[in-house]
């Protein structure tokens, strides 16, 4: 029995497109921050917790590559 396209779709496709997605907003957005004011803002706090946030991510992503990697074909 096969996986249809469907339920590929489902469980892999769309969380993949969603994460790459998310993935380049992030980079689009982060090249946008290339000026500092003079005034006091939340930026550095903002980005702090931001990469944080990202090393998490970036962490799960890791894991299910390696998990994706060791599992056994859907037959």
């Amino acid at each position: 029995m096969t996986m249809p396209l469907t339920e590929w779709d489902d469980k892999v496709g769309n969380p993949l497109k969603s994460i790459e997605h998310h993935a380049e907003m992030c980079d689009r957005a982060a090249q946008k921050l290339v000026y500092q004011p003079e005034f006091r803002t939340l930026a550095l706090e903002a980005l702090l917790s931001t990469e944080a946030t990202l090393s998490v991510a970036l962490t799960k992503v890791r894991n299910a590559l390696r998990v994706y990697r060791e599992a056994p074909p859907h037959a």
